[in-house]
């Protein structure tokens, strides 16, 4: 309805509406704004005494793996803990007494430390009587005792080749061998024919075997002095594996010990052709250097020695 006043009656009807939602809006939101002030207020701190059992346990928890983490941290610090730790956790694994004697022989003057070597002897033999899959322990029971100036034991050497009776020979089988030969080149074990027996052994269930061919090549050669009958393993090994640059390598160096220039120096033709963007370059020249300045001697005997030459193809990788 329009009063008196006229406009100013309107005026007044139209605003009065505005005020009224304004003024109660605000006063709701103030409400509002209490009431949550009020509730977060009345939540109790996670820190108050009512919780202070379970920050006790996290707190707790935390310290219990700092703790642990800090002890293998320590343990892990130096390679015999960590050895003989491993040992006294795994008391069925065959591996771990091997690890923890090979650990022990590493160790600096282990001759003059005799309660370390016999620990390490101990590791060894504990590790014979388990289940394995390698001849491991063997072989570095067999280079410990030559090391003591002791002799190898019978079963040792019986159960190497026992082992590759039952099954093939494995890679780190390959690698002991390969040990023992390089042990008694190297005049640490004393010559002892039963590691041409245990080389045989692994071409009982697998005939083809190049790796052991090489190392028979290397025996024949270096032990027994029998030039061509490590020559002719040698060829038999490269027919087989032609593309190893090593192996060709090795028998140029048995080529020019035994004073065959021409064949070594077809033999370093046939390495050169293996040569990708200079990769051989570390081989062949080295090698012809070596075939101009045997060759150039007239004394056969002003020749490299044997021990002048690499022992295996090993020394060429």
């Amino acid at each position: 309805e329009i009063n008196g006043n006229g406009h100013a009656g309107a005026k007044a009807r139209t605003s009065t509406p505005l005020a009224f939602v304004a003024g109660s809006c605000g006063e709701k939101t103030r409400k509002s704004s209490q009431l949550a002030v009020a509730a977060l207020l009345s939540i109790e701190s996670p820190w108050r005494l009512g919780n202070r059992p379970l920050v006790t346990i996290v707190v707790t928890i935390f310290a219990f793996y700092a703790l642990l983490t800090g002890l293998r941290a320590r343990e892990w610090s130096h390679p015999l803990k960590l050895a003989l730790s491993e040992v006294s956790n795994n008391t069925r694994s065959p591996r771990a007494p091997y690890e923890f004697a090979r650990t022990l022989l590493s160790t600096p003057d282990l001759m003059d430390k005799p309660a370390l070597l016999n620990k390490a002897i101990d590791g060894l033999k504990l590790c014979l009587g388990m289940q394995r899959n390698d001849i491991l322990c063997e072989q570095a029971l067999i280079i410990t005792a030559a090391r003591m100036g002791q002799p190898a034991e019978a079963g040792w050497w019986s159960g190497i080749v026992d082992r590759f009776k039952k099954s093939p020979a494995s890679e780190s089988d390959l690698n002991g061998l390969s040990q023992l030969v390089k042990c008694q080149i190297d005049k640490v074990c004393p010559i002892d024919a039963r590691i041409v027996d245990a080389l045989d052994a692994t071409q009982i269930l697998v005939p083809r075997q190049p790796r052991i061919w090489l190392e028979k090549a290397t025996y024949e050669w270096h032990i027994r002095n029998d030039a061509p009958a490590a020559e002719a393993l040698m060829r038999k090994t490269i027919a087989a594996d032609p593309g190893d640059p090593a192996i060709r390598a090795f028998l140029i160096e048995l080529l020019v010990d035994s004073r065959k220039f021409t064949e070594a120096r077809e033999e370093l033709a046939q390495l050169r052709k293996l040569d990708r963007m200079g990769s051989l370059d570390h081989m062949t020249g080295p090698l012809s250097q070596l075939i101009d300045v045997v060759e150039s001697q007239s004394a056969p005997s002003a020749g490299p020695s044997q021990g002048d030459l690499p022992r295996s193809p090993a020394d060429h990788r």
